[in-house]
């Protein structure tokens, strides 16, 4: 694109001598890299679009609707699959952050287990690898096993439902 306006105006400025806005089309293609620096911001907003498109006109239909046409690429199409693949990065660090999440509740369900099984076998009494209602009943009044279980998230009234599962 930069090239083909460039030539177009080059062209037209060796033709007429008399343009009538010389320093603007001079500044804004007045060789490939003023004119691919134009077209950079006219779609970054480093300039308003209409500023650039106005010396064109001198030049002819053609140049205009190239500019349009590399504007609205730009624009349309371009800087939308930009803004689709930074909303993908988004979507993808949400799916590893609920990864995550998911695994770190996993963790604390198995920590939450086995706090429990070692709470039973050290309650076991008789030795016999079961904790019986009574000897739950008896060490489930204890402060100590109360702040355990709160830890766990377990109130010791909840506690008596929690061993009859």
């Amino acid at each position: 694109f930069a090239i083909a306006i460039g030539q177009l105006v080059a062209d037209h400025l060796r033709e007429n001598k008399h343009v009538s806005s010389p320093e603007n089309m001079q500044f804004y293609f007045g060789g490939l890299w003023p004119t691919v620096f134009s077209l950079y911001m006219s779609i970054t907003g480093g300039v308003d679009w209409q500023d650039v498109a106005v010396p064109l006109f001198d030049v002819g239909q053609f140049a205009v609707m190239l500019f349009l046409a590399y504007s609205s690429l730009m624009i349309l199409c371009v800087m939308n699959v930009l803004v689709g693949m930074f909303c993908q990065c988004a979507l993808d660090t949400t799916a590893q952050d609920r990864e995550n999440v998911i695994k770190i509740q996993l963790q604390e369900k198995h920590r939450f287990v086995k706090t429990l099984k070692n709470l039973f076998a050290d309650w076991d009494e008789s030795g016999n690898g079961k904790c019986s209602l009574q000897e739950f009943i008896n060490h489930v009044t204890d402060a100590k096993t109360q702040a355990l279980l709160r830890s766990l998230g377990i109130e010791g009234r909840d506690a008596v439902a929690l061993f009859e599962l």
